[in-house]
């Protein structure tokens, strides 16, 4: 199993602080808006039957299972049956009373680049999801729960068994409702892959267990530090328009800075914190992230892979979706993988046609893009998702299995939301969040946006789109080397990579690494059409020209003026 015990046991503070964090809504707003309250009498439930109960609960540790990542047993009493149950109780990295902050100092940003032995070529994950040490219950129950109070599955699903938990996350307006969830064929895999999400997004969310970000305005650094600038902002009209919350950078701004690595010129440098941690609120708003880049793995180099390959994924599906670009289409039955072809058929009972796109740019690595037809009828027009991967088979499977989580409700959030969906048709401008994207053109008005992927069929085998590539790809047997060229690929075009280690506690204790990762001048996705970034970008114009599929560079005209599908 992989894992090491945790540092430190948790406290009483630990336990309330965990238990605030999976009331409900109105209970956390009750709890932490400052509203009124008064103490109330203990009530009829504390009857001497009861003390006792309490008493016997204390005096037994029968009933206290071992701990597999240092976890303390929490012990409930229904006062109304006297059922008993026990909950695993993690430390809070950041409690007041017995958390501790580690030191601010450059070595953090570090990059072992340690040699990972891989078995064969097309590994990419060098340690089994099962052999992560790793007890459900202690990341998802009603009580004290690190990531929600459940994570129920869906055994009634089609195409996998999608697990899904949910949590709140206070804002700077309001709690944002944050879901985690996996898909796999199986009950097990998909708990565990659902708890790997949860964390990533976890540890994403905020900074966790941390220490304390350096305030300076960029003017006043004298260490390397990466200009947001540099990944764009948006337009002076946008900050005129969306104050006092969003804040237009300057040089003179004073923002929190994290310690990061530029990997491709090995220099430790600061980062912006806004970039790293997507709702972390303790600076000024100059821009809207999300997840995007941000990955985990059993290693530094793993989860720093798999951020890039995220980066690289949106940027190539951006440019294509911008350009109107006609994708070349792969037969997804040509993988020569089984499971892929069974997930193809189980869509198609469903009422879809999975169909495939190479969508490429000018990076020389993998990108699959689904897209989920509907043919039934029934609502729910398109659906799309995307993967990369070294391996041309690993980037459809997992474009594949992200299109085949989504589709199956597909037609009840279309009919629960049909009247946001009609009005964001007549005006673009009402599509301001991640949801609104797959809500959009799940209507049958918006397919034609999409013809010019769609409107021919001219599906070639996997080996013939992929030919030149599997001719020269990288064929390591060291994880390591894996990353080193795609920085190297990356560099080739004129890109940095830079990445910052996110990981939490909790993760640090199950042997996993977090990291999110920066590519500046990468297409950003955004979510809302008020805050696409990429109408600013001179890739969005000179990509297709740059790698030879357009004589010219696009006019901003030529832009695709309709949102992106990506959910």
């Amino acid at each position: 199993m992989t894992g090491v015990e945790s540092e430190r046991a948790a406290c009483a503070l630990c336990f309330h602080r965990r238990w605030q964090a999976i009331r409900r809504e109105d209970e956390r707003d009750a709890l932490e808006m400052a509203g009124s309250s008064c103490a109330l009498p203990s009530g009829v439930w504390l009857t001497p039957l009861v003390l006792d109960a309490l008493q016997l609960m204390v005096e037994d540790d029968t009933r206290v299972r071992p701990s597999t990542m240092g976890e303390a047993p929490v012990r409930r009493l229904q006062l109304d049956t006297l059922a008993t149950r026990t909950f695993p109780l993690l430390a809070d990295p950041d409690c007041p009373a017995c958390g501790m902050t580690p030191a601010n100092s450059p070595s953090r940003a570090a990059v072992p680049f340690a040699p990972r032995p891989k078995p064969d070529v097309d590994t990419y994950r060098l340690t089994s999801l099962r052999d992560y040490a790793m007890d459900i219950d202690v990341f998802a129950n009603p009580v004290c729960g690190v990531l929600g109070p459940q994570a129920p599955a869906a055994f009634d699903n089609p195409t996998t068994i999608p697990v899904t938990g949910y949590s709140y996350v206070r804002g700077a307006a309001h709690l944002y409702e944050f879901f985690w969830s996996g898909h796999a064929d199986n009950i097990e895999d998909s708990r565990r892959l659902a708890v790997l999400e949860g964390l990533e997004r976890y540890a994403g969310l905020l900074a966790r267990g941390l220490p304390e970000p350096v305030w300076a305005a960029l003017r006043d650094l004298d260490v390397p530090a990466l200009d947001p600038r540099a990944c764009t902002l948006y337009p002076r009209e946008f900050y005129d328009f969306n104050t006092p919350y969003f804040v237009e950078f300057t040089e003179d701004l004073e923002i929190p800075w994290v310690w990061g690595r530029n990997l491709t010129t090995g220099t430790d440098t600061f980062v912006p914190q806004r970039l790293v941690h997507y709702l972390d609120q303790t600076g000024p708003a100059f821009v809207d992230e999300c997840s995007n880049g941000c990955a985990t793995g059993g290693s530094p180099e793993e989860a720093i892979l798999h951020g890039v390959l995220e980066l690289i994924e949106r940027d190539s599906f951006l440019l294509t979706w911008f350009a109107r670009h006609p994708a070349v289409e792969i037969d997804p039955l040509s993988s020569g993988a089984s499971d892929i072809s069974i997930m193809v058929a189980r869509m198609a009972l469903e009422g879809f046609d999975v169909r495939m796109f190479d969508t490429r740019v000018d990076l020389p690595v993998p990108v699959v893009t689904a897209v989920a037809v509907r043919t039934d009828g029934r609502p729910g027009a398109l659906c799309f998702a995307a993967g990369s991967s070294l391996d041309p088979v690993q980037a459809m499977r997992a474009a594949l299995c992200e299109v085949a989580s989504y589709v199956p409700s597909f037609d009840r959030r279309m009919t629960s939301g049909a009247a946001e969906a009609r009005a964001m048709l007549n005006d673009f401008g009402l599509v301001r969040e991640l949801k609104h994207h797959a809500l959009l053109h799940g209507m049958d008005e918006m397919v034609e946006h999409s013809d010019f992927l769609l409107s021919e069929r001219r599906a070639q085998p996997m080996g013939v789109v992929y030919e030149e590539w599997n001719r020269t790809r990288p064929r390591n047997l060291d994880l390591s080397d894996d990353l080193r060229w795609v920085i190297a690929a990356l560099d080739d075009r004129g890109f940095d990579l830079l990445a910052v280690d996110q990981t939490s506690p909790e993760q640090r204790s199950m042997g996993l690494n977090t990291y999110a990762t920066v590519v500046p001048g990468l297409i950003p996705i955004d979510f809302g059409w008020h805050k696409q970034r990429a109408f600013h970008m001179d890739r969005t114009r000179t990509a297709h020209r740059d790698a030879g599929l357009r004589a010219t560079a696009l006019r901003f005209e030529d832009i695709n003026p309709v949102p992106h599908p990506f959910p």
